[in-house]
């Protein structure tokens, strides 16, 4: 379990994503796909296969919301995913130095600050970022993804016998990234 310090910086990194993330957002539809999975979202409509029905879904509520341009409503939600994939991050790389040195099971300082760097360093670099100021799939995607690998990772550390509930959250949260875009589950 994470400690409160440690839950804190988390949420801060998630903020601190979502702020730029907003703050840098396309007042409009803008390249690529974003005016199509807009429109789709936004009327329940059907866009280029996969489909994204689950993206579509989210983006028909976010797009109810009575605030802003409907692309911004729908990227906004784009970058809450975004903020969320920074908190799973900044998680499963703490984690996984930790587990790293098995003779300090326990996150140190300077595993803290290597994952905080980790996790601004991929929030914020150009391929992350570009997804999450515009109506795209892919931020949604990315924290499903670490949602499941996060679960999978706080299961193997957790004491023999295991949880049982933990491989029913993992399929879960694959099977809503399968039901987001099929094809990078499997990437």
């Amino acid at each position: 379990s994470l400690t409160p310090t440690d839950r804190g910086v988390r949420l801060a990194l998630a903020l601190a994503a979502f702020a730029a993330y907003v703050a840098t957002a396309a007042p409009g539809p803008s390249w690529l796909d974003s005016g199509e999975l807009a429109a789709a979202g936004a009327t329940l409509g059907v866009a280029h296969p996969p489909g994204h029905p689950l993206w579509t879904l989210l983006a028909w509520a976010a797009a109810q919301l009575p605030a802003g341009s409907l692309a911004f409503r729908i990227t906004v939600l784009g970058a809450g995913f975004g903020a969320w994939a920074a908190a799973l991050l900044y998680e499963l790389a703490l984690r996984t130095a930790a587990m790293a040195e098995p003779a300090s099971p326990t996150p140190s300082p300077r595993h803290r600050v290597a994952a905080a760097v980790v996790t601004l360093a991929t929030a914020l670099a150009a391929p992350m970022w570009l997804q999450a100021v515009r109506p795209e799939v892919y931020t949604l995607q990315v924290a499903l993804t670490l949602a499941a690998t996060v679960q999978a990772v706080r299961w193997l550390a957790s004491p023999l016998p295991r949880p049982n509930a933990a491989p029913l959250k993992i399929a879960l949260l694959v099977g809503l990234a399968a039901a987001n875009h099929h094809l990078l589950i499997v990437f």
